[in-house]
């Protein structure tokens, strides 16, 4: 029952991640209070105070002191390390990391992995992670294959709050 429930949802999954392998695009538009990378960490340091932080194949990383209204990975983690503090974060294809003295506000949501929340970790409001596998096939492994492989064009874009990610 457990396998079948689990390969029924990753069969409904499929058609609506883009094709692997497949030509894709991907755009980016990042406004002055957010922050992005592709293929490396995007990193909150002390004092700063960003809308949103994305990366794909790459962690998120909340540090003391700094703070993201939404942090987000793509085939990666987000950590929220003691003292820093998050709205919402999500990661997709990877794991959500909350050391001892984290602070996230709203939800914290991993698909395809785990919440990791340390015992002294605070989170104010739902917790949720979703991890699924069918023989070889897993959640994590299918969110990974999907995030953009293609290099993401970049643009600095004023009228966007934080970041805006378009795959096609």
């Amino acid at each position: 029952m457990r396998a079948r429930l689990a390969a029924a949802t990753l069969a409904a999954l499929l058609p609506v991640l883009p094709a692997v392998g497949a030509d894709q695009t991907c755009r980016v538009r990042v406004g002055p209070a957010g922050r992005f990378a592709q293929d490396r960490d995007v990193v909150i340091g002390a004092g700063e105070r960003v809308t949103e932080a994305v990366a794909v194949h790459g962690d998120v990383i909340v540090r003391a002191g700094g703070q993201a209204e939404k942090a987000a990975a793509l085939s990666g983690n987000v950590v929220v390390q003691r003292g820093g503090e998050a709205g919402e974060v999500v990661s997709v294809g990877g794991e959500v990391r909350l050391e001892d003295g984290a602070h996230v506000s709203r939800q914290a949501v991993s698909l395809g992995g785990r919440v990791d929340r340390a015992a002294g970790a605070r989170v104010d409001g739902e917790v949720t992670s979703l991890s699924l596998e069918a023989g070889a096939v897993s959640l994590r492994g299918v969110m990974r294959a999907a995030a953009p492989t293609a290099r993401c064009s970049v643009v600095q874009d004023p009228s966007v709050a934080g970041v805006d990610l378009t795959v096609r």
